[in-house]
């Protein structure tokens, strides 16, 4: 478990595993266990609830499977986080837009990683998001092309929902 201070934000990273017993996920890790019938996630879900109101950082738990029965859990604190992508159209997320990269979105962590998983493409390795259209692009006209068709794309469906 690790606890790391960036820019006055705390995001606490803990490995749990899931077992499987008697029709019931089981998931354990920072002292904690929570368990769920309906699935592996589900089960890990809840644990990071449950660390969320112990560590009292109560605004976004990002959750990734590792390998066989480990899984990531990294609670974020933060209040404000952007969306960018690079032109390879490789999505990632922070506390600002690096240069070079293009701004998706921002808001709450939880509204802006809500989105992205929404709408962004999960390449083969299961955990980059991709924007839509970018990787099958024949040329850097066409990626640029479809970067930008996607963040169009999400003005105008966040508008709607009233998120933007």
């Amino acid at each position: 478990m690790g606890d790391m201070a960036e820019g006055g934000t705390r995001m606490i990273e803990i490995h749990a595993r899931v077992r499987y017993k008697t029709g019931t996920y089981i998931a354990s890790g920072g002292g904690l266990r929570a368990s769920c019938s309906a699935g592996p996630r589900m089960a890990i879900e809840r644990l990071a609830e449950k660390l969320a109101a112990r560590f009292d950082v109560p605004i976004y738990a990002d959750i990734d499977w590792i390998t066989g029965c480990e899984w990531q859990v990294l609670l974020d604190d933060r209040e404000h986080l952007f969306a960018f992508c690079w032109q390879n159209g490789v999505i990632e997320f922070g506390e600002a837009v690096p240069e070079g990269a293009l701004h998706v979105l921002d808001g709450t962590p939880f509204e802006v990683r809500d989105t992205i998983e929404a709408t962004a493409r999960l390449a083969h390795d299961v955990t980059t998001w991709l924007v839509p259209g970018v990787p099958e692009a024949s040329d850097g006209k066409a990626r640029v092309k479809a970067l930008m068709d996607y963040r169009r794309w999400l003005i105008e469906r966040l508008s709607v929902e009233g998120v933007a």
